[in-house]
C-alpha cells in the first residue's frame, strides 16, 4: 500500500504502507479511478505507470447498461405487463460477456437486440467497448475510445454518457493499459477482496482483523503462521455458548481453567442450512507452561493440507461425549474419550450438500463400530459435546496391514 503519512484516511494499523526506497523503484501501478488513489499514485510514485484496471472499468460499464435495464423496466410497466415481459429475467445476461451466454438466454438476447430498446443500445455499446482491449496499437487504441465515447455521447442513454464522460476525463490513464502491453490488472486482488466479502458474509462478520486471517488462511486451505502462539482450535458455536461462563480444558481428573481472548465467527445454529463455517479459537499464549506439561501440542507436522476425502480411507473425530463424561464434586471431572470413526462422504455428494472437498470435510459413521480408547469395538454415545475437535486421517486398509499408517489431522471441521 502506498501512503501518504500526512492523510489520516490512510493511516490503518493493519495496513502495511511501502518504505520510500520501495516506493521510488516502482514501475507499474495498478489501481481504479478513485481520487485519493490517483492523487496519492501521482504525489508519490508519480515516476510509476500508472495503469487503470481493466475490471473496474467493465464494472462501470455494467452498472451502466443496469441502471438503463431498470429505468426502462419501469417506463414498460407501466403501460402493460406483456411490453415489462420482454426485459423480465434479463439482468444477468445483460451484465455476462456475449460470448458466453448460450441456450434460451442467448435467443432472448438475440429478439432484445434486434429491437428499438434502449437496454438492446445499451448493451450493444457495452458488448462494442470490450473490442478496445484488443488492440496492440496506443494510437489506434486512443482512435476507437474517441469513436466509441462518439457514439456513447450521441445516444441519449445518460448512464452511457457518464460513462464515456468519465472515459474521457481519464483516457491517459486508460491508454497505459497498452504502454504496459495489457500485463497489469488487479485481477488477483479483486479475487481475494471477494473471498473476504463471501468468507466475511458466511461468518456473520469478525470483531477482529486477526480472526480475520485465521478464517482466510483456513478457507484458502493454508496453514497458519502461528510459530510464536498457542492456540487452541475449536467450534465457534461453543465460545458462544460458553461467552458468560469460564472455559476449562480436561485434565487428568480435574477441569484447567484457560485464559485468553477467544476469536470466533459469527454464532451459528448447529444443524442450519447454510452453516458450513464454525471456527473459533482462543488465544492461550499468555497460559503458564506448566498448565500445558501433559498436552502435546499439534504442529505442521501433523497436518496434512492436501488431503482429500477418499473411499477407502478411514477418518476419526476424537473428543469428549457429553453423555461419556460426568462432572464429579467440586471441579473433579471424570474423563473418557472417545475417537468416533468415520467414513469421507462420497465426492459427487459435496456439491447438493454444498461443501467444497478442498476446503470441507464430510462423513458419516455408525454408533454400533465405534472405538473407545483402547480401540475397542463398542457401541458409540450421540456425538454431542465434541464439537470443535479436529478431523484425524488414520489410514487406508492397506497401510494398517503393512503398518504405514500414520495419524495426521485434516485440518478441517466437519459441518455440524
Amino acid at each position: 500500500m502506498i501512503g501518504d503519512p500526512g492523510l489520516d484516511r490512510w493511516r490503518c494499523p493493519e495496513c502495511h504502507v511501502l518504505a520510500p526506497e520501495v516506493v521510488k523503484g516502482l514501475r507499474f501501478v495498478c489501481s481504479d479511478m478513485w481520487k485519493p488513489y490517483l492523487q496519492v499514485i501521482a504525489a508519490q510514485a508519480g515516476q510509476a505507470l500508472h495503469v487503470l484496471d481493466r475490471f473496474h472499468i467493465t464494472s462501470h460499464l455494467n452498472q451502466a447498461v443496469d441502471q438503463v435495464r431498470r429505468a426502462e423496466g419501469k417506463r414498460l410497466r407501466t403501460k402493460s405487463k406483456k411490453a415489462a415481459q420482454r426485459l423480465k429475467h434479463m439482468r444477468w445476461p445483460l451484465l455476462r460477456r456475449g460470448s458466453r451466454v448460450r441456450g434460451k438466454a442467448r435467443q432472448k438476447l438475440n429478439a432484445l437486440f434486434a429491437s428499438k430498446l434502449a437496454t438492446a443500445r445499451a448493451w450493444d455499446l457495452k458488448e462494442t467497448f470490450s473490442h478496445f482491449w484488443r488492440y496492440k496499437s496506443v494510437i489506434w487504441a486512443g482512435a476507437f475510445l474517441d469513436y466509441w465515447c462518439f457514439r456513447a455521447m450521441r445516444s441519449r442513454l445518460e448512464p452511457m454518457k457518464r460513462v464515456a464522460r468519465m472515459l474521457r476525463t481519464h483516457e491517459p490513464l486508460l491508454l497505459n493499459w497498452f504502454r504496459a502491453k495489457g500485463e497489469i490488472s488487479n485481477g488477483a486482488v479483486e479475487g481475494l477482496n471477494n473471498k473476504i466479502r463471501v468468507v466475511t458474509r458466511r461468518s456473520y462478520g469478525f470483531r477482529t482483523y486477526n480472526a480475520l486471517e485465521i478464517a482466510l488462511y483456513h478457507n484458502q486451505n493454508q496453514p497458519i503462521d502461528s510459530a510464536e502462539d498457542a492456540l487452541l482450535l475449536t467450534a465457534a458455536h461453543v465460545l458462544d455458548e460458553n461467552r458468560r461462563t469460564s472455559l476449562y480444558v480436561g485434565g487428568v481428573n480435574e477441569l484447567v481453567p484457560l485464559a485468553g481472548s477467544s476469536h470466533r465467527t459469527g454464532t451459528p445454529i448447529a444443524g442450519r442450512p447454510g452453516d458450513t463455517f464454525d471456527f473459533g479459537f482462543v488465544d492461550i499464549s499468555d497460559t503458564p507452561p506448566e498448565q500445558w506439561l501433559r498436552y502435546q501440542f499439534v504442529t505442521p507436522d501433523y497436518l496434512d493440507v492436501d488431503d482429500v476425502p477418499a473411499a477407502d480411507v478411514l477418518y476419526a473425530f476424537v473428543g469428549y461425549p457429553e453423555t461419556r463424561n460426568k462432572r464429579l464434586k467440586g471441579q473433579k471431572f471424570q474423563l473418557s474419550p472417545m475417537a468416533i470413526v468415520l467414513m469421507p462422504t462420497p465426492l459427487k455428494r459435496y456439491d447438493s450438500l454444498g461443501l467444497n472437498p478442498t476446503a470441507q470435510f464430510a462423513g458419516e459413521f455408525s454408533r454400533n463400530k465405534q472405538l473407545d480408547s483402547e480401540k475397542r469395538i463398542v457401541v458409540g454415545p450421540e456425538p454431542h459435546g465434541i464439537s470443535g475437535g479436529g478431523v484425524w486421517r488414520l489410514g487406508t486398509p492397506r497401510e494398517f496391514a503393512t503398518g504405514t499408517n500414520a495419524e495426521r489431522l485434516v485440518y478441517r471441521f466437519n459441518k455440524t
